[in-house]
């Protein structure tokens, strides 16, 4: 039995997140959930991961360290297909009201904190000095995003790729990744893409020059490394 973990956080975690009431505890949940990840781990007989990094964050994980440490670990890199752009650059523009010359930057994925979408919110006055906007798509949650004629908040999408074709820069400042899909998506596009030095990403890293690391523990470096790729 090969388990194929994927998540960039432990279930518990994940799921207790998404749930309504932020100040419940919910004790028994998050004590049952744990007890199924480590079981998963348990009772497997080996891994396969994209890469030694992405493997690298589960030994935070509940269960991880005692039960699946010493078991064969195999690694294989995540493949995607690149989708086709339906909708022009200038048009898709257009239709959100950014103007052609704009510095645009898109993120994608899960309004939450493991992906580090309230540190794009918590740096877009620094964005703003420079006349840089932000094009969001992605689950939205409760954390509150500027409302502001340079932030474009579109919900749920499911042509990413015209998204990342109308955009100058990708921007997925996670705190914690496994291995990012629309960072491969957004290099199959062509698109420089900006990332933390967490997980999986460290590995994309080596193989690309388009991948661009911040310093995950220094967050005034996501906006040092965008108003350097602006540049």
């Amino acid at each position: 039995l090969i388990f194929t973990p994927h998540r960039p956080e432990s279930l518990s975690k994940e799921i207790i997140a998404g749930l309504p009431d932020k100040k419940h505890k919910y004790l028994i949940l998050n004590l049952f959930l744990n007890t199924i990840e480590k079981l998963s781990y348990k009772y497997c007989d080996a891994f396969i991961f994209p890469s030694r990094g992405a493997a690298r964050i589960y030994k935070r994980f509940p269960g991880y360290v005692r039960y699946g440490m010493g078991k064969p670990h195999e690694y294989v890199y995540t493949g995607i297909r690149k989708k086709e752009v339906t909708i022009g650059r200038e048009t898709y523009r257009e239709k959100l009201g950014i103007a052609r010359d704009t510095f645009l930057i898109a993120y994608i994925g899960r309004h939450s904190s493991i992906k580090g979408y309230d540190r794009l919110v918590g740096i877009y006055p620094g964005l703003r000095d420079y006349d840089i906007e932000v094009a969001a798509a992605g689950k939205i949650s409760d954390i509150e995003f500027p409302k502001d004629k340079g932030w474009h908040e579109l919900g749920y999408i499911t042509d990413s790729q015209n998204l990342i074709n109308a955009a100058d820069l990708v921007v997925a400042p996670n705190r914690d990744t496994y291995f990012d899909l629309i960072i491969l998506e957004a290099l199959a596009q062509g698109k420089r893409v900006i990332t933390s030095n967490t997980g999986g990403s460290n590995d994309i890293a080596k193989d690309t020059s388009a991948l661009d690391l911040f310093d995950n523990e220094d967050e005034s470096d996501l906006l040092t490394k965008i108003l350097e790729a602006k540049d």
